[in-house]
């Protein structure tokens, strides 16, 4: 099938138009430092964080709110996989959602002071804001921010987020995406009176609230992988959250996801298995 690709825009929230309610946004929490900077602090875990949990969803699941429907309903993570034809490429595209399941939020941001340009690429440090059970957060080194220059884009992601696998039947790897670049924001509210402390993505400070996640329709630039030259059959589609390990998590157990399906290239087809 051929598809129309779109790229999801950063706006600011609006109270008053389907987008939030007062009552959906968490107070505006005070940043560790005015910029992200400073000395850096180890990625090991404390008695005293708040650390988030990510979890990728597979399956259809009861997402309670959208942020770009404003409203909930049942929605495919992984199993909406399907085939498209796009500029003489053979596509399996498909959605991704990262839940935050943990007691304290995702949060990363740039150190704007630190920005470098190479070939005309823009990146700065990302630091993981930990937060406590008591006092200020801290701060944990946990790789690069990227500006994606694309008109329909123009805005910071936190590289590295997750990353796509695709194994044939005797389990060899035949695919594997470049880690994938987020904007990070709470789009899915997925459990009741979770609020949203990360209701856009701004290059020093996006995130992912406890009891919501990130989702990349399959409908949005990068959400694919290229299948052009492989054979139909039997395939295991896997997504990785923090691939790298490099943010601090309550636990990694929730990170990975797979699905197995059978795809039909001829007919444009995918059976979820």
């Amino acid at each position: 099938m051929n598809a129309q690709i779109r790229s999801r825009r950063v706006e600011e929230p609006t109270l008053h138009s389907g987008k939030f309610k007062k009552s959906d946004l968490a107070p505006e929490r005070a940043p560790a430092r005015d910029i992200m900077r400073g000395a850096e602090n180890k990625g090991e875990a404390t008695m005293a964080d708040l650390l988030p949990r990510l979890e990728t969803l597979k399956g259809r699941k009861r997402v309670l709110w959208r942020r770009e429907t404003a409203r909930g309903g049942s929605f495919g993570f992984l199993v909406d996989a399907q085939v498209t034809k796009e500029e003489g490429r053979i596509l399996l595209r498909f959605s991704n959602g990262i839940a935050n399941t943990g007691r304290g939020p995702m949060e990363v941001g740039g150190d704007t002071n630190r920005e470098t340009r190479r070939g005309g690429k823009r990146s700065m440090p990302a630091y993981q804001r930990v937060y406590q059970t008591e006092g200020p957060p801290r701060e944990v080194f946990v790789g690069r921010m990227v500006f994606d220059p694309d008109p329909d884009h123009r805005h910071w992601h936190y590289a590295g987020f997750a990353e796509y696998n695709l194994y044939d039947a005797s389990g060899t790897r035949r695919r594997r995406s470049r880690k994938q670049a987020f904007c990070l924001e709470d789009f899915d509210r997925m459990k009741k009176r979770a609020r949203a402390e990360y209701p856009r993505c701004r290059p020093t400070k996006m995130g992912v609230s406890p009891g919501w996640a990130d989702t990349y329709t399959w409908d949005l630039h990068g959400q694919q992988v290229d299948i052009t030259t492989l054979p139909s059959g039997t395939y295991r589609l896997e997504s990785v959250a923090n691939p790298t390990r490099r943010l601090v998590e309550q636990s990694h157990a929730g990170n990975r996801a797979t699905v197995r399906l059978q795809i039909d290239k001829a007919a444009g087809r995918v059976t979820i298995l």
